[in-house]
Parts: structure tokens; sequence; C-alpha cells
């Protein structure tokens, strides 16, 4: 009797492990039109899990799916019942009805191993060729199926274990989560990370104070992580708070080992770059911006500027950086000597502190060059606001701000002569200020170049996923990124002997198999792409 297409058919989920027993009722739980069997019993009657395993979901959802017999035992099928019979690997290779058979591997829940669906699922089909395999994946609420599947292990072992068996570590109910004074310290973190009075956040304001909210949030969170990674119920929970933990741990770990390393050579070759420092302050950030506005001012490669406003804008700029200069030289004098043991210190608290530290001095130093650009960005928005409104009213019309579009305006004589001269005048000014806002944009992106290295190297050292790197290596089941159904023939001999009973034989066969994140979607997860 040939079996019926994947999408009629009725799917049967069915373990390749854990199972005790070749024959016996088949116990699991249904989810729409079909089942997802865990194990096979001799005989079974409903019984309310224990406080332990209340918080596990499902378990109380268990019930009577039908009966799994051995291919060797003649007994009739019940009518109206869901018989399978299986081979000598406790695979089904005939049942009473038409079904498609998924086979999928218990998930060791002790060993955070778990199943995720993932956006989609999958269908391959090797050397097999069948046009309606893929309606099996529309069928299925896979969500509701690998949530079942996820919590079958724990269902086999309150089915077929005996009590004390069970290697599984000693697990926390969430009444026990509660600490006092988390919820003060989470409040104090948030503090730091949030925005008064329209003002950016603190920890925006430097690198330095963006580590010392990020340590402080570690801090925080780290208890509270390691006493949720062992707690009972959702597995998928657990293990990503499981990885959360040790990975912070991991980098705390790493950072601190690297700062090490970097105190002992900034105490070796930091008095020798220093001893440089003064000049290459002067050199990249005075002497070289000033030099570049003279340039500009001189008409170079032929391009005519408005002689008064670009003398005006390359002395103005020019004094700001003088003036910046002349006040920081003697910080930054006194400073020089004392840096190598201010950097050595900081490094015993990692080398990301030690980064911020210098990304914060790189900052300050530049940032003459950053008012400069934002001035110069100011002026270069309103003189292009002013041209639109000054180009709207020589052609008539008017912006509307009550409609919020631009509508047609009869302006009198005067407004329009007066309009025209403005317009003429600021259209011939504007190629002067983009050009000198071009400059200060490159002299920005060069200091924000420089900055850039600095906080990317901290952000790597805070952010890096170094721990689920080394779980992608080592155990890939523990980073679930989706599902797979791998079409299989069935297995040999398996047609014929099906057809030796009154069942019809299994002739869809897939395997479901779990597929790991990807290296690339880990770190964009890590970092926040």
């Amino acid at each position: 009797m040939a079996s019926g297409s994947p999408d009629s058919a009725l799917k049967v989920f069915w373990p390749t492990s854990g199972l005790t027993r070749g024959q016996g009722e088949s116990v699991g739980w249904r989810i729409g039109d079909d089942v997802c069997v865990v194990a096979a019993v001799h005989s079974w009657e409903r019984q309310e899990p224990n406080n332990d395993d209340k918080a596990w979901p499902g378990l109380h959802d268990l019930g009577v799916l039908g009966t799994a017999e051995s291919r060797s035992n003649k007994v009739s099928d019940v009518q109206g019942r869901l018989t399978l019979y299986l081979d000598g690997d406790k695979k089904p290779i005939s049942s009473s009805q038409s079904v498609s058979l998924i086979l999928y591997d218990v998930p060791n829940i002790s060993s955070l191993r778990y199943f995720n669906p993932g956006s989609s699922a999958t269908v391959t089909h090797g050397s097999i060729d069948d046009t309606h395999s893929g309606d099996i994946i529309k069928d299925v609420d896979w969500k509701h199926v690998v949530t079942k599947i996820n919590v079958s292990y724990k269902a086999q072992q309150h089915l077929i274990s005996q009590p004390g068996t069970s290697k599984e570590p000693v697990l926390l109910r969430k009444t026990q989560l509660d600490r006092p004074g988390t919820s003060d310290a989470h409040t104090t973190a948030s503090l730091l990370s949030s925005s008064f009075l329209g003002l950016p956040p603190l920890r925006s304001l430097s690198a330095l104070l963006g580590q010392i909210c990020v340590r402080w949030d570690q801090l925080v969170r780290v208890p509270d992580r390691y006493l949720r990674a062992r707690q009972v119920g959702d597995v998928k929970e657990r293990a990503e708070t499981y990885n959360l933990f040790w990975g912070t741990i991991w980098l705390v770990l790493n950072d601190l080992i690297l700062g090490y390393l970097a105190r002992h050579a900034i105490l070796h070759y930091g008095p020798n770059v220093l001893l440089h420092l003064q000049n290459t302050y002067k050199r990249h950030l005075v002497d070289t911006p000033i030099q570049t506005l003279q340039w500009l001012n001189s008409w170079p490669v032929g391009l005519k500027l408005n002689t008064p406003l670009s003398q005006f804008f390359c002395v103005f700029f020019q004094g700001v950086i003088r003036h910046w200069s002349e006040f920081t030289m003697p910080y930054l004098t006194r400073l020089a000597p004392s840096l190598p043991q201010i950097l050595a210190l900081s490094s015993f608290t990692g080398l990301s502190t030690s980064l911020a530290l210098l990304s914060d001095l790189t900052s300050l130093l530049a940032l003459h060059l950053t008012l400069s650009w934002k001035v110069m960005q100011w002026v270069c928005r309103w003189q292009a606001s002013s041209l639109y409104g000054l180009w709207n009213l020589f052609r008539g019309k008017r912006w509307n701000v009550l409609r919020l579009r631009t509508d047609s305006y009869e302006y009198d004589i005067d407004q329009l002569f007066l309009g025209t001269l403005l317009f003429t005048v600021s259209a011939f000014l504007f190629p002067t200020v983009l050009s000198y806002t071009a400059l200060l944009f490159l002299m920005r992106v060069a200091c924000l170049a420089v900055n850039g290295v600095l906080r990317g190297g901290q952000t790597l050292l805070l952010r890096a996923p170094l721990f689920e790197m080394m779980l992608r290596l080592k155990d890939p089941a523990r980073l679930p990124g989706g599902i797979k159904l791998e079409k299989v023939s069935p297995k040999g001999g398996a047609r014929a002997e099906g057809q030796d009973r009154a069942g019809v034989a299994i002739e869809e066969v897939f395997v479901l198999t779990s597929t790991p994140k990807s290296f690339w979607d880990i770190a964009g997860q890590a970092i926040g792409w």
C-alpha cells in the first residue's frame, strides 16, 4: 500500500535516543494533527509531575498516542489507534496508517543542548527526488514542535528513568532567585546610561565613563546571570544566560591578562614614546591645520573663493587653534612625565581601560578641531537653509508650516527685489563656506579615525564573543541557529517488511537536525549589527 503525500500523511516525530523499550504504549504530545513521541512504556497512567518537574513546560500534557510493536511480534492493529512497527534499532518501519516519519535526536538539556527553530526550516533531499517534501515545512508548527522536543529529555526521565539516576546538576527554582539589592543596582547602572534635560548620556561623554559603566553593569549582572543559568525552566533561556555569564568571565579575564602584558610594554617603551608627545601634538594638531587653512586661503589649484570671507574664516580658525594650543601645552608638559605611570596603573583594570584613557586624551587634544567643525557645520547648515528659502522666494513659493509643504505665494516687488539680491550674494558666498566646511570635515574624519581605532580596540575587548566562538568550535549543538530536515531513504528491506504486515510501509523518512550559528552571526550578535 503506497503512502500518501507528505502534506496529507500524519507526521510522527520519533526519538532516535533514550528509548529503552521496543514495544509498548507510545507516549508523547499531540501537536495539532501531528504527534511527537518521546518514549515507549509498558503501561502508563497520567501522574502529576513533582515540584521540580512542574517548572518544565509540557510534562503535564503527556498522553498516550498509540502503540509501538516489534516487527517480530504478530499483534493485530487496534482499530482507530496509531500503531507503529519498529525494527531492531527501535525505529518505525511501518504503521497502521499513512505517516511521514521525522527522526530527531533527543537534545541533552543537562549539557544545554537544544533545538532553535530560527527564522525558518530548510529541507535537503540528498540524492532523493521528491517535489512534495517542501510541503512538510509549511504544514508543521515548528516553534511548538521544537518547544516539545527541547523538553523530551526531561520527559524521558520522567517516564522511564529510575529515581536517583539523573546526573543533571542541581537547579534552582525561580523563587530562589530574588536577591535584595539587585533591582537597586540595575537602577544605578541604567541611570549612568540615561540622558537628562536633553543632554547626552554620561557614558557617551568619554570612553573612560563608558568603560566604568560597562564594568559596573557587568558587576551587577554577573551574579544574577550565574543564578539564572542554574534555574529550572526553559533550556534556551538557561543556555543563553549561561553563555552570557561565562562570556563575561572570559572577557574580563582576557582583558586583565592583556592589561598585565601591556603594563610591562608601557613601562618599558612609554617614556621614549612620550618624549615626542609635545612635538607630535604641535606638528599634527596645531601646525598642520594652520598650514592647511593658509593653503586653502591662497586659492589653491585655481579655486576662486570670496577673499574677505575666506580671510575671515582663516584668521578665526587659526586663532581658535593657537589659543587652544597655548592653553593645553603647559598642562601637557607637566602631564607627559607621569603619563606612562598613569597608563600602567590603569592597565591593572584591563587593557580596555588604558585604551579608554588614550581615547579620551586624543579627543581632548583635538577638541579645538571638533569645535571648529561644529561651528563651520552650523554656518553651512544655516547658509544652505537661507539659500533654500531665498530660492523659494525667487520662484514665488513659500513653505507652508501648517501643511508642511511648499505652496505658491504672491510677493510684492520690494520683497522680490530684496530676496533676489540676498540670494545672489548667498549664492556667491556659498562655495567659500562649503570649501571650509569640507576642509574641517576632513580634519574631523582624521581625528575620528585615530579615535575609532582606540574605541574599536576597547569595544573588541569588551564585547568579543570569545566564549561563544570556543563553543562553536568545541560543541556547535549548544549554539543552534536553526533546524534542517534531511530526507533519507527508508532502511533497506523496510518496505518489504512493512508489506508483510497489515500496516502501511513508511516511505517518507526525514531526519531533523540542528544547524549551528555561523561565526558571522555570533560576531554580529555580540557587536549589535
